[in-house]
């Protein structure tokens, strides 16, 4: 079983990437405004995923998601209030967050890939996010989601 790193000690730079995540922002753009190649952002992340215990091939919103969990950062201020999500939408969050691959995500949440993929295309445009990591910056601004959630044995 992996844990969450909540005191994993980061780099300075690590630590300014992870900022940069956790507020939304993609890595090319990182690159730019930390003036490091993308490459090295890219390093950074891969050593970010180790600290904190995701797998080391975890999509973007599951690092996000292990960021937020591990008490270092907080994300950004929500953007108006949380949607009123039932609780197999919230599951649905929870299970999103800690999973890269699909077919494990759909399994755990109970539904079909297919349907999976329809309630986080809702989840999306409910939270008005753009892509995954946005709903998992969302649902953690809204408090949604927590330490508990964090990436774990089942993550990949």
């Amino acid at each position: 079983m992996t844990t969450t790193g909540t005191s994993a000690q980061l780099s300075p730079t690590q630590r300014r990437v992870a900022l940069h995540l956790v507020w939304g922002i993609r890595p090319d753009d990182i690159a730019g405004r930390l003036h490091l190649k993308p490459e090295t952002v890219q390093r950074h992340i891969r050593s970010l995923r180790a600290l904190l215990g995701c797998p080391p091939r975890a999509l973007l919103h599951v690092l996000v998601h292990a960021l937020l969990a591990s008490g270092q950062f907080q994300p950004p201020a929500p953007q108006g209030n949380a949607p009123d999500l039932p609780e197999q939408d919230i599951e649905v969050l929870c299970v999103l967050a800690r999973h890269s691959n699909r077919k494990e995500a759909a399994c755990a949440a109970g539904l079909t890939p297919g349907a999976l993929e329809r309630r986080i295309r809702a989840l999306k445009a409910a939270a008005r996010a753009q892509d995954e990591t946005d709903l998992i910056i969302w649902a953690h601004s809204w408090t949604l989601l927590n330490a508990a959630t964090a990436p774990g044995e089942t993550s990949r």
